[in-house]
C-alpha cells in the first residue's frame, strides 16, 4: 500500500483535565490564606521584636505595598532586611523562597523554605513548596519522600499525588509509582491518560497478564468507551500478536459492528499489511457511518492525498462517500479538489474548489486555488470575476489584486487592469519576486494601450526586482517587438533571455522577430529556422518563418509556410490575406 494514516480513536483527555478550574481555585485559595497569615504573624512578630517595633511594621507592610503593586525587586529588598531583624520569621521566608523559586534562584530558594519549614513543620504549604523545589533542583530522593508525607496528610490530592509518582520514576521506583497510580485512578476515575501512563509502566516491568487482565477489566466496566480495547490493541501491535489482533478486533465488531473507531481499527490493520481491498472495504463502511465526524473523515483523507500520487479510484470513492453524508460542508469540495489537482485534472479540480465556495466564502485559500486554477486554465473572463468577489472579503491580499488585474488586461479591461494592479503592489510587503509580477503586468497594461514609455518603465521595474526571470525578458522584448518601439531595449532583453535558458523556440521566435523589425532578415532567418525545428507544430512560428522568407524575395516558399501556420490552427483574419494575395501584411499590435 502507499498510504499510511494515523487513527485517533482515544487518548482524547488531558492529564486531569476534569480537575483544573479544581486545582486553580485550590492554588488561589492557598494564595489568599497565605497572605493572610503573613500579615497576621507578621504582626505577632513585631510584637515579639525587643527594642524599637516600628521600623520591621513598617519594612514589612511596605514591602507588602510594593508586591501588590508589582514592584517585586523592592519587596524583596525590604523582605531581606525584615530577616535580619528577624530570621525566625517563617511567614517571611516562605514568601522569599517562593520568589526565589519563581526566578530559578533554586539555592536559595532551598534555604529559605529550609528554614521556613524548620520553624514550621506541621504547615502544609512549606512542604509543598520545599518538595516542588527539591524535585525541580534534581534532589528526587527528597522529594519523593517530602511528596509522601503530603500525600499522606491528603491521600486524595491529585496534584500531589502526580507528583510524587514523577518523584518515584526519576528514582526508578517504578512499582511505587504504579501503586501512586492506581490511588488517582481510584480517586479521578480511569482517565484514559492515566490508564495509558499505568500500562506503559506495567509494559517497562514486563508486566504481561496485568496489561491484558487490567485493560480487560476496564472494557468490561466501561462497554461504551473505546479507549481501552484501543490500548489493548495497540498493546498487541506491539508485541506483533497477529492472533490476538484479530481475535480482538472481530470481538469489538461483533459487540458494534457499525462503529466507526473499530472499523478504522480493522482498516488500519489491513493497511498495514498490504490488503488493499480489506482496507478500502473497512474505510467505506466507517465513511459511511453518521457517528465518525467530518473531520475525521477529512484528516484520512488529507493522509492518502499526501502519499498517494497519483490517488487510487477507491479513493475517490471514499470522496463521494464523503459528499453523501456531508454534502452540505466546503471542507468536502475543498478536498475533492486536492484530490483531482493530484492527479493532474485541473478543471474538475476548478469546480470542487468553485463548489466549495458556495458554502464557505471565508476561506482564502479555497479562493486561491479558485484564482489560480482559473488563470492556469485561460478562463480570463472567470478569473475577472472570481477576484473581484474575492476582494470583497480580503480587501488587503496582493495576491487576488494581482488576479483581477490579469483578468481584467486579458479581458480587454485595461484601465480597470491598471487600477488593480497600482493598489495591489501597495499591498506587497518585502516581497521582491511578487512586485516583479505587479510590474511586469503594468508593463503589460501600458503597452496594451500603447503608453511605451510607462511600459518600458515597468518592466524594467520588474526586471531589477527579478533579473533572472527568462519568461518576463522574452515577453518583454516580444511586447517591443509587435509594437516596433524600443528596439535596441529588446535585442538586449532576448539575448538575455537566451543565454538564461537556451534553446527555446518561443525565445529563439522572439529573437528572430526582433531582429525582423530590424530588417536584419539573414539573421531573424537563422533564428527563425531553429525555433521552427524545435516546434514545427507552433502556428505563430511558422507564420513568422513565413514572413521572413517573404522579406527575402522567397514567395512561394513563404505562402507555404502560411498555408502552414492556417493548417496548425491559425485562424487570423490577417493571415488569410497573406494566402490568397501572396503579399505580406502588417498586423496592427
Amino acid at each position: 500500500m502507499k498510504f499510511f494514516w494515523h487513527i485517533t480513536l482515544f487518548l482524547c483527555f488531558l492529564l486531569f483535565a476534569g480537575n483544573t478550574a479544581l486545582a486553580q481555585k485550590k492554588k488561589r485559595d492557598k494564595k489568599n490564606k497565605t497572605e493572610e497569615r503573613i500579615r497576621e504573624e507578621a504582626k505577632e512578630s513585631a510584637l515579639t521584636l525587643p527594642g524599637d517595633r516600628t521600623p520591621y511594621k513598617a519594612k514589612f507592610y511596605e514591602a507588602l505595598r510594593l508586591k501588590t503593586v508589582g514592584d517585586y525587586n523592592g519587596a524583596v529588598a525590604l523582605f531581606e532586611e525584615c530577616i535580619k531583624m528577624n530570621p525566625k520569621d517563617d511567614a517571611v521566608l516562605y514568601v522569599l523562597a517562593n520568589f526565589y523559586a519563581g526566578n530559578r534562584q533554586t539555592t536559595k530558594a532551598k534555604n529559605y523554605i529550609e528554614k521556613a519549614y524548620s520553624i514550621d513543620p506541621d504547615n502544609i504549604w512549606y512542604l509543598e513548596l520545599l518538595a516542588y523545589i527539591q524535585q525541580n533542583s534534581g534532589d528526587y530522593d527528597q522529594a519523593e519522600e517530602s511528596y509522601k508525607k503530603l500525600t499522606d496528610i491528603e491521600p486524595y490530592n491529585l496534584d500531589w499525588l502526580y507528583y510524587y509518582s514523577e518523584a518515584q520514576l526519576y528514582n526508578s521506583n517504578i512499582k511505587g509509582a504504579i501503586s501512586t497510580y492506581d490511588r488517582m485512578i481510584t480517586e479521578a476515575g480511569p482517565i484514559p491518560d492515566l490508564v495509558h501512563r499505568k500500562i506503559e509502566m506495567l509494559v517497562d516491568q514486563g508486566e504481561t497478564e496485568k496489561v491484558v487482565t487490567e485493560l480487560r477489566g476496564l472494557m468490561n466496566e466501561y462497554p461504551d468507551s473505546p479507549e481501552y480495547a484501543a490500548m489493548l490493541l495497540d498493546y498487541y501491535k506491539n508485541l506483533g500478536k497477529e492472533t490476538e489482533i484479530i481475535s480482538l478486533l472481530d470481538e469489538m465488531l461483533e459487540k458494534d459492528p457499525n462503529n466507526p473507531h473499530t472499523l478504522l481499527a480493522m482498516a488500519d490493520h489491513y493497511n498495514s499489511k498490504g490488503d488493499k481491498q480489506k482496507t478500502y472495504e473497512y474505510l467505506k463502511k466507517a465513511f459511511a457511518s453518521q457517528a465518525l465526524e467530518i473531520d475525521s473523515k477529512i484528516k484520512l483523507l488529507i493522509d492518502i492525498h499526501d502519499n498517494q500520487n497519483p490517488i487510487d479510484q477507491e479513493a475517490f470513492e471514499l470522496l463521494e462517500i464523503l459528499i453523501k453524508m456531508h454534502g452540505a460542508d466546503a471542507k468536502t469540495y475543498s478536498i475533492q479538489g486536492d484530490f483531482f489537482l493530484k492527479n493532474g485534472n485541473r478543471l474538475e479540480a476548478l469546480e470542487a474548489f468553485r463548489t466549495a465556495l458556495q458554502f464557505d466564502k471565508t476561506k482564502y485559500p479555497i479562493w486561491h486555488e479558485t484564482l489560480y486554477l482559473a488563470f492556469m486554465l485561460g478562463q480570463y473572463e472567470n478569473l475577472y470575476q472570481d477576484s473581484k468577489a474575492a476582494l470583497e472579503y480580503f480587501p488587503t491580499i496582493s495576491n487576488i489584486y494581482l488576479f483581477a488585474g490579469v483578468g481584467a488586461l486579458s479581458t480587454g479591461r485595461t484601465d480597470e487592469a491598471i487600477e488593480y494592479l497600482t493598489i495591489g503592489k501597495d499591498f506587497v510587503v518585502k516581497d521582491k519576486l511578487l512586485s516583479a509580477e505587479f510590474d511586469f503586468y503594468l508593463g503589460e497594461a501600458h503597452m496594451a494601450i500603447k503608453e511605451y514609455d510607462e511600459a518600458l518603465t515597468h518592466y524594467e521595474n520588474a526586471l531589477s526586482e527579478d533579473p533572472s526571470n527568462a519568461v518576463y525578458l522574452n515577453n518583454f522584448a516580444y511586447k517591443l517587438a509587435v509594437h516596433n518601439v524600443h528596439l535596441d531595449e529588446a535585442l538586449k532583453a532576448i539575448q538575455s533571455a537566451d543565454r538564461i535558458s537556451p534553446d527555446q523556440p518561443n525565445f529563439l521566435d522572439t529573437y528572430a522577430w526582433i531582429l525582423f523589425r530590424k530588417s536584419d532578415y539573414s539573421e531573424a532567418l537563422v533564428k527563425i529556422k531553429k525555433a521552427f525545428s524545435l516546434s514545427p507544430k507552433s502556428a505563430v512560428i511558422a507564420e513568422h518563418y513565413g514572413d521572413i522568407l517573404f522579406k527575402l524575395g522567397e514567395k512561394d516558399e513563404a505562402k507555404e509556410l502560411w498555408l502552414t501556420s492556417r493548417d496548425l490552427g491559425n485562424k487570423d483574419e490577417v493571415l488569410e490575406r497573406k494566402i490568397e494575395t501572396g503579399e505580406y501584411y502588417e498586423r496592427n499590435p
